[in-house]
């Protein structure tokens, strides 16, 4: 079949694209022709890595405020009708191929994913009519939890059939990776190293991180990854707290698994999360992760990693004062980890939307 990903930007460091980037090659892998199309431009994108496997790569390059208005639904129009299966991530996009559909009459079948646990448009009452609309004209509703699902159900439609996968990852990228050389990074070899994967926003709350390394040893130090809006405040927190010279900006990186091979300890702070795809990497990396006891994320998490209340940074130090000081304690949270990633691998989560496309075109 012919499938195309509909995303609103295939940048590296951005959770939704990574998964979609390791979909689309599973896919291709079982015989399908898929390609993604992107409403923006990233300077950096998983384009590379899934045009070599055989994808095609479009970006309708409108720039980050003309995706908001009504161009990309004409621009789409010609380009829904080469496919059988639409799979659309996010908004706005997820608007503007039903409204592509509609006015074209293109028989392709439309299929969403929702991400997250929390969007913007939540919360407004004039808007559920047309998020009712819009959800209810998608054959198949994907929710990456449990939690997204009930999430999505209280706010579009209790009637609304969705669907929970679960995210997934192909964990031999992470298993198999040779861990980065610290000398190169800057940072030196006899520290317990923290890290954190993610776009510095306000969902993510780095500075939780940074704020726990004043109840912490100097021993401790933290690895970011990622950019974003909250970058510079956070350098700046660092520096008013005098922890700066125990924190490192990588920025974006394309060496993820080498980087979580080199740490020592992967957190995710974040205030609500969809899923979590960073604490299974970090998992697959073979190393102890800590989470915030949000939805979705500590469904992943429980169990097997630490989960510490949300906001609170003097949780968060005691768990990683626990694992620098218990080596016991240590492996055995890192053996509960290795276990918990086997859940998500990105070939069960493949057959999964396979099954569903088949469903649908039937």
């Amino acid at each position: 079949m012919k499938i195309l990903h509909v995303v609103s930007n295939f940048a590296v460091g951005n959770g939704a694209a990574r998964l979609v980037a390791s979909l689309i090659l599973e896919q291709i892998d079982q015989g399908h022709q898929t390609d993604v199309l992107a409403l923006i431009e990233s300077p950096l994108s998983y384009a590379k890595e899934v045009t070599r496997k055989g994808a095609h790569y479009k970006v309708l390059n409108n720039g980050p405020t003309r995706v908001y208005n009504f161009l990309p639904i004409f621009q789409l129009i010609p380009v829904i009708k080469r496919y059988d299966i639409i799979h659309v991530h996010l908004f706005p996009g997820l608007y503007w191929v039903l409204f592509a559909k509609i006015l074209s009459g293109a028989k392709c079948k439309l299929v969403t994913t929702e991400h997250s646990t929390e969007n913007n448009r939540q919360g407004k009452k004039w808007l559920k009519f047309i998020e009712r609309f819009v959800y209810n004209h998608y054959k198949a509703v994907i929710a990456i939890s449990e939690a997204t699902k009930e999430y999505l159900i209280r706010f579009v439609n209790p009637e609304t059939p969705i669907i929970t996968i679960d995210n997934g990852i192909n964990i031999s990228d992470f298993e198999s990776a040779k861990p980065a050389r610290r000398q190169e990074l800057g940072i030196p070899n006899d520290v317990f190293l923290l890290t954190q994967v993610a776009r510095f926003n306000p969902q993510k709350k780095q500075e939780l991180i940074i704020e726990s390394l004043l109840h912490l040893p100097d021993k401790c130090r933290v690895m970011f990854i990622g950019e974003g809006v909250l970058m510079e405040k956070n350098r700046q927190l660092a520096k008013d707290l005098g922890v700066d010279n125990r924190c490192y900006f990588l920025g974006v990186r394309e060496d993820v698994p080498s980087l979580l091979k080199t740490a020592d300890v992967v957190i995710m702070s974040s205030n609500f999360e969809g899923f979590g795809l960073a604490a299974v990497e970090g998992m697959a990396a073979g190393k102890p992760v800590m989470a915030s006891n949000v939805p979705g994320l500590c469904n992943v998490v429980e169990g097997a990693g630490i989960l510490f209340p949300v906001n609170d940074e003097k949780a968060l130090a005691e768990g990683v004062l626990r694992l620098l000081n218990d080596k016991d304690y240590r492996e055995i949270i890192t053996k509960q980890c290795i276990q918990r990633a086997k859940n998500y691998d990105i070939k069960v989560m493949a057959d999964k939307y396979e099954e569903i496309y088949k469903a649908i075109l039937q």
